[in-house]
């Protein structure tokens, strides 16, 4: 939450000031929780042996990260590989998936394929076009046609 105040009074003087807390933007929100979620710490439970205090603890896997905090993201176990197909899982792997060539977000092919090859093929592909609005109550369309650059995950 953020402190957000409004100044009231004649001429823009402040001599009323009235606060409140409120969200933070989303891209805000956003930003902090994928600086989080890169930072998730992998942990294991374990049950203290030869201690009467019988609690179980939560502890880092790798010994090498700094110690826990109430803040921290963390995780007992890893993600499957979504990119092979699992039927145990129901995943289906992005063999197949349509990409796009030399993007660099989510959907760019280097990304999408998992660093496997792609191919690019070309398709023909129908639309509607020319439409026009007939007197009354229709549209009247042209079927038209282009080849398109389609590529896909190997």
């Amino acid at each position: 939450m953020v402190k957000q105040c409004k100044c009231s009074g004649k001429g823009g003087s402040c001599e009323v000031k009235t606060c409140w807390r409120a969200m933070p933007p989303f891209s805000v929100i956003a930003s902090k929780l994928k600086e989080k979620f890169d930072a998730a710490t992998e942990v294991e439970l374990r049950k203290p042996s030869g201690v009467a205090d019988s609690r179980i603890k939560i502890v880092a896997k790798n010994q090498l990260f700094r110690k826990l905090t109430k803040s921290d993201m963390i995780y007992l176990n890893r993600s499957p590989d979504f990119c092979l197909a699992n039927r145990r899982l129901a995943t289906y792997g992005t063999r197949g998936r349509v990409c796009t060539k030399g993007g660099r977000g989510i959907d760019g092919c280097d990304n999408l394929c998992c660093g496997r090859p792609y191919k690019t093929t070309f398709q023909v592909v129908k639309y509607k076009c020319n439409c026009t609005f007939v007197w009354c109550c229709s549209v009247s369309c042209s079927e038209c046609q282009s080849i398109q650059e389609v590529t896909t995950c190997t």
